[in-house]
C-alpha cells in the first residue's frame, strides 16, 4: 500500500459516520496491510508524525525537501565515518596498552 493510499483509507475511517461503516473500512485496512487494526494504524499514527517532524525540521532550516535530504544523506554518511575513526582509535589504543603491558610481564605485579 503506498502512502497515498494508506492516508486515503484513514481519512475515510476517521470521517465514517457509523459503526458497520468504520467497520468495514477497519475490515478493509487489514486486509491491505496484513495487520491487525491497531497495529496498522500505529503505524499510520508514526507516519504521520514523522512528515510532521520532517516538516517541522524543513521550516526551521529553510531548505526545500530535496536539500534537506540531502543534509541528512551527508549528515549520516559523516556519522559513519565518525563511528569508524572511533573504533580505530579505539582500537589502536587497546594495542598500545597490549604493547605497554607485554613489557611488564613475569614481574610480579
Amino acid at each position: 500500500m503506498s502512502a497515498e493510499e494508506t492516508e486515503e483509507i484513514f481519512k475515510k475511517l476517521r470521517v465514517a459516520s457509523n459503526k458497520k461503516e468504520k467497520g468495514i473500512i477497519s475490515k478493509d485496512i487489514e486486509a491491505k496491510t496484513g495487520h491487525c487494526m491497531s497495529i496498522a494504524n500505529r503505524f499510520y499514527e508514526k507516519i504521520e508524525l514523522n512528515r510532521k517532524s520532517v516538516a517541522t525540521m524543513i521550516e526551521w532550516t529553510t531548505l526545500s525537501l530535496e536539500e534537506f535530504e540531502t543534509e541528512v544523506k551527508n549528515l549520516k554518511h559523516v556519522e559513519r565515518r565518525v563511528k569508524s575513526a572511533k573504533s580505530q582509535l579505539v582500537e589502536a589504543n587497546l594495542r598500545l596498552v597490549i604493547s605497554i603491558a607485554k613489557k611488564y610481564t613475569n614481574r610480579g605485579l
